[in-house]
């Protein structure tokens, strides 16, 4: 590994990370009355991380050559832990601030787009660090599908004769560079989440938190304007966030070709149609196992909603899943676990590898599943040891791995995540980077294994 590569990626994140201060600074110039220590904030903030990533760039020059995908995946971890400290700085020098670790607790959420948070009443925030709140999961959504378009070879059940044969590489045609692959995204999210911010104004909603729920809706995180999730939205709003969410569950790949008019490939892939079945699925067990006092539409839209935030790893609600309880708590945990497509930005185990399983390529995938249930184990019982019960340290670890916040508790636990102690909190956070980050480190040493 050449770390000279690592630590100039990491000044580029934190450049990147300055570039997207600037827009809640924005904010913050133009919001009248103009709050001057929230403005002093942001400013320091982009400054620090200014000068932090172009120090790291002066330092490290770049190589010429391939990049690495042990390089791609250390960057990564790093950046988001860079990007954890300095994201932070705003929520920690506001007034009134953060302790430093819910604020890194927040920012990091964001980030793994896990939309765990910390904050009893989010409306409550500043809007300048609302939107930067919201801002933090198109960031880390953005520079996640980046890695897995143009570096992380994760073939999906269309790929199982190559892994069978030992092949090399991914299936299908060959990578793109990182930085096309991130301006790529960039843009496709940018069109997704503007249609949905106009669409929700539509129904009503203000424009700031039209927007702030478009970016939780589009990169399948979980971060809502209201200390309710999504509950005391209109249906009109439920609908469109829930139509945001399966997208943002989606094979990115696909969804660009969607837009360009390509709904054939669309329906045609093994994947999608699983998606479907697996929401349509859990929606009904869902529907049957706890019956509504409302009417049968109302109750299937709850279903349906919940059982779709499952899936793309959402954590939206328009009911607590606490209250689910019983049978349907466990459809829902096994909905979180099981994730969505293949280059999405939802976690879990991921469709693509249970494809391979039901298809007898267990080796292929057997590294990837191991890893990712053995870290869930350690975590329940690290959990279990601070005191949480049995049912909630397993939930709430599983909630943590599978980057799926549920608002402000997970299902099955006592607690909401504010009330954890900090402790469990830190063991939280580390599940949430390493659910974001399992797939790159086991490919790394599957390509390694395999050169050998």
């Amino acid at each position: 590994m050449r770390f000279e590569r690592v630590f100039h990626l990491l000044g580029c994140a934190c450049l990147l990370l300055a570039a997207a201060l600037l827009l809640p600074l924005l904010l913050c110039l133009l919001q009248a009355p103009r709050d001057a220590e929230l403005t002093r904030a942001f400013v320091l903030a982009a400054v620090t991380s200014a000068c932090v990533g172009g120090a790291l760039r002066l330092a490290f020059p770049w190589e010429a050559g391939e990049l690495r995908l042990a390089e791609a995946c250390a960057a990564m971890g790093g950046g988001w832990v860079a990007a954890t400290a300095l994201g932070a700085l705003p929520f920690v020098l506001a007034r009134p601030g953060l302790a430093p670790l819910d604020a890194c607790f927040e920012v990091l959420s964001g980030l793994t787009t896990s939309g765990a948070s910390v904050l009893d009443d989010p409306a409550r925030l500043p809007p300048p660090l609302l939107l930067w709140r919201a801002l933090t999961q198109w960031c880390g959504a953005v520079t996640f599908l980046a890695l897995a378009i143009a570096v992380l070879p994760a073939p999906g059940a269309h790929g199982v004769a190559r892994l069978r044969a030992g092949a090399p590489g991914t299936c299908g045609p060959p990578r793109p560079r990182f930085r096309p692959a991130l301006v790529g995204v960039a843009a496709l999210l940018a069109v997704l989440t503007l249609a949905q911010a106009a669409a929700l104004w539509s129904t009503g909603l203000p424009p700031l938190e039209a927007l702030c729920l478009a970016l939780s809706t589009s990169t399948g995180g979980g971060f809502a304007t209201r200390p309710d999730s999504l509950a005391s939205l209109p249906p009109a709003a439920q609908w469109i966030a829930l139509a945001g969410m399966l997208a943002a569950g989606l094979d990115v790949l696909l969804l660009a070709g969607l837009l360009r008019g390509r709904v054939r490939a669309l329906l045609a892939d093994v994947e999608v149609r699983v998606y479907v079945g697996a929401l349509a699925a859990g929606a009904l067990a869902l529907l049957l196992l706890r019956p509504h006092a409302a009417g049968l539409a109302d109750a299937a839209r709850r279903a349906l909603f919940t059982a779709g935030s499952a899936l793309a790893s959402s954590g939206l609600d328009v009911e607590s899943p606490a209250a689910w309880g019983g049978p349907a708590l466990v459809v829902l945990l096994a909905l979180v676990g099981a994730g969505a497509c293949r280059r999405s930005c939802a976690s879990g185990l991921g469709l693509p590898r249970l494809l391979l399983l039901a298809r007898g390529a267990a080796r292929a995938v057997a590294g990837v599943c191991g890893l990712w249930l053995a870290t869930l184990g350690a975590a329940a019982l690290a959990l279990l040891a601070l005191g949480l019960p049995l049912q909630g340290a397993c939930s709430t670890a599983l909630c943590a791995l599978a980057n799926t916040g549920w608002g402000a508790q997970a299902p099955g636990a006592e607690a909401g995540w504010a009330e954890l102690p900090p402790t469990a909190r830190l063991v939280c956070m580390a599940c949430m980077l390493a659910g974001r980050l399992e797939a790159c480190a086991v490919l790394a040493l599957l390509l390694r294994a395999r050169r050998r």
